[in-house]
């Protein structure tokens, strides 16, 4: 079985896109002060987020939304879950 490039576009956690990969938010698996959090930071489903760079040692990573640059670490990036886009069908 091969895989082929629109699985790439499968839903994902934040915390597993690399350097450079933009996604859509699609929800917040998280409740109470967390999630608002996340959200006034603008973290709000449909909105495009763009991994921008990595500390060092990977741990936390900034990320471009709505024309911020926010530094999140893994564990708060793993609660947001993004639909990646297909750079291939962009051109």
């Amino acid at each position: 079985m091969t895989i082929s490039s629109r699985t790439a576009t499968a839903e994902r956690r934040l915390s597993e896109l690399r350097a450079g990969e933009r996604a859509y938010v699609t929800r917040i698996d998280l409740e109470g002060p967390q999630r608002r959090r996340l959200m006034d930071l603008g973290f709000v489903p449909g909105t495009a987020v763009t991994v921008e760079f990595a500390s060092p040692l990977g741990d936390p990573r900034s990320y471009r939304v709505r024309q911020a640059l926010i530094a999140l670490r893994d564990e708060q990036a793993r609660h947001i879950v993004v639909r990646p886009v297909d750079t291939e069908n962009q051109r």
